[in-house]
């Protein structure tokens, strides 16, 4: 079973998504067999935890369904919790690696209902992985041994911990800013801004440290935009890039790298669009789309076919469009999120389009729109304030739509 693990995990990485997941699904199968012969055992559970968490990363890609990505991240929380009930209560690094386990799935959690518009859910998952970290830290730097050691050594023993804290901060508040409650999301930003640039300062050596920086500094400046402070997002995102392009040039064949850097050049255009700088605008559509086709070449599936959609669409390139709409596996109308991106691509071809046709792309876009929130999408503020989706905002349709998901989630927006 070990080996079908790993070799699943292989395919994850080579971004071969359709084998990971034959092979996920049997290593799984394996995993129930040796719980039914062997029992429950920590190591048997513990082990099925892990296929679950990582096998539902694979779904979110394969899958049209939500929820099937979110019953493993479920099944996964639920097996890890029944192994700590079980452990010893006593502190020991068995026991911290088991609850960093459980932070990462709630955190994938917390991160799933983000993409599908439940907020609040999302919120709760975030605020209990901040308090399982920040259990953890408190212990260590109440340690005695802890402040005889130099910096270098205290930054290793909390660097771990203190990222996944605040990936949870981050996430955390970029949900309050969707909650109209700004100014704790600036302090939340702030706050974890400051950390990783001077854990960054001390440790510049470390490619993963600027990852995390630039990961915030880009979050932060996705949230302005979003409340119309474009001068501050600008600058933050312009940082961001640098930081990407630095640890993209290491790795160019690296996957993540290069969808990073895609979608941070991807912001900067929307922001180049919105204070009509439009030769820079059109710059860095290109760099993205460049990125975005690679990625595509490398793995056709849905999610890199709905990044590339994205920008093909801004540059008004109907046939490409079309192309990726008509071909299986596609963003169209599968399930709410990929309705969203088809809504924002023809809300987009409409902008280079005149006539009929121009008509012709948002009525497509607001039926996208309709369908994303026919499936559950629930989330008012991310329509109201997507770029993507400005072209729509003035139609009749838009608003109405827009008021049937302030009233189902129970908020007014500003």
């Amino acid at each position: 079973m070990a080996l079908r693990h790993e070799i699943a995990l292989g395919y994850e990485e080579l971004e071969r998504y359709q084998q990971a997941d034959k092979e996920f699904a049997r290593v799984y199968a394996m995993s129930a067999e040796r719980i039914a012969t062997q029992g429950r055992t920590p190591v048997a559970l513990e082990n099925r935890a892990k296929i679950c968490h990582a096998w539902a990363m694979i779904k979110n890609r394969v899958e049209t369904k939500e929820d099937e990505g979110m019953k493993l991240l479920e099944e996964a929380a639920s097996l890890t919790r029944e192994v700590l009930a079980n452990q010893d209560t006593k502190p020991s690094r068995y026991r911290d690696g088991l609850v960093d386990m459980l932070a990462l799935i709630l955190q994938s959690i917390g991160k799933l209902h983000v993409d599908y518009g439940r907020i609040h859910a999302a919120a709760d998952n975030f605020e209990k992985v901040i308090e399982l970290m920040e259990g953890i830290l408190a212990r260590i730097r109440s340690a005695p041994e802890y402040n005889a050691l130099d910096q270098n050594l205290k930054d290793m023993r909390v660097i771990g911990w203190e990222i996944t804290r605040d990936k949870a901060r981050i996430g955390l508040a970029y949900m309050y800013i969707r909650m109209g409650r700004t100014e704790e999301s600036f302090v939340l930003y702030e706050k974890v801004i400051e950390a990783r640039r001077k854990v960054h300062d001390r440790r510049k050596d470390l490619s993963y440290l600027k990852l995390e920086l630039a990961g915030t500094l880009g979050n932060y400046a996705q949230s302005l935009v979003w409340i119309g402070r474009l001068d501050k997002a600008l600058q933050l995102q312009l940082e961001s890039n640098d930081l990407l392009e630095l640890i993209y040039n290491e790795d160019k064949k690296q996957a993540f790298n290069k969808r990073q850097l895609s979608t941070a050049f991807y912001r900067s255009a929307i922001l180049m669009d919105l204070q009509a700088k439009t030769e820079d605008y059109r710059k860095f559509l290109e760099k993205s789309r460049i990125l975005r086709q690679e990625l595509v070449d490398g793995s056709p599936d849905k999610i890199n076919k709905g990044n590339l959609l994205l920008v093909l669409a801004r540059q008004g390139k109907v046939k490409e469009v079309q192309k990726i709409l008509m071909q299986k596996d596609t963003p169209q109308g599968a399930n709410e999120m990929d309705s969203l991106t088809t809504a924002r691509a023809f809300a987009q071809l409409s902008r280079q389009s005149n006539g009929t046709a121009r008509l012709d792309d948002i009525n497509k876009g607001l039926m996208a729109l309709e369908q994303a929130l026919d499936k559950g999408f629930m989330d008012p503020f991310r329509i109201s304030r997507e770029p993507d989706l400005i072209p729509l905002r003035n139609e009749k349709r838009f608003q109405e739509l827009l008021l049937r998901l302030e009233k189902n989630a129970n908020v007014k927006l500003n």
